[in-house]
């Protein structure tokens, strides 16, 4: 089990890798790390913050609002301003992530 999870099988650890920025057409792109829960098929992978879903970025709009070590049910767990927890379906997971396996 993944450090800080949240109680939930379904959770996707999402880190914003600010230490793995690059500037693109004088924009800052971060490298994120989505790291699958036990009941998630599936590694670790690293996309760019434009790559991702909405069903991962919508959450985290919401759990930025919140304190370190906020929780939103059925949505997700803030840890820090950088790292989050968002429930997602295994479904739009395992889609997701062909289609990652399929671009390379």
């Amino acid at each position: 089990m993944i450090e800080d999870e949240p109680e939930n099988n379904f959770a996707l650890r999402v880190w914003f890798m600010t230490d793995y920025a690059d500037v693109v057409d004088e924009l800052q792109v971060y490298a994120v790390e989505l790291t699958p829960s036990n009941k998630l098929s599936g590694i670790s992978i690293i996309v760019t913050e434009e790559q991702l879903p909405k069903y991962i970025t919508q959450p985290i709009a919401l759990l930025k609002m919140l304190g370190n070590g906020g929780r939103i049910p059925h949505v997700g767990k803030k840890i820090a301003k950088d790292l989050f927890y968002v429930y997602v379906h295994v479904d739009q997971w395992l889609e997701y992530t062909g289609d990652k396996t399929k671009e390379k």
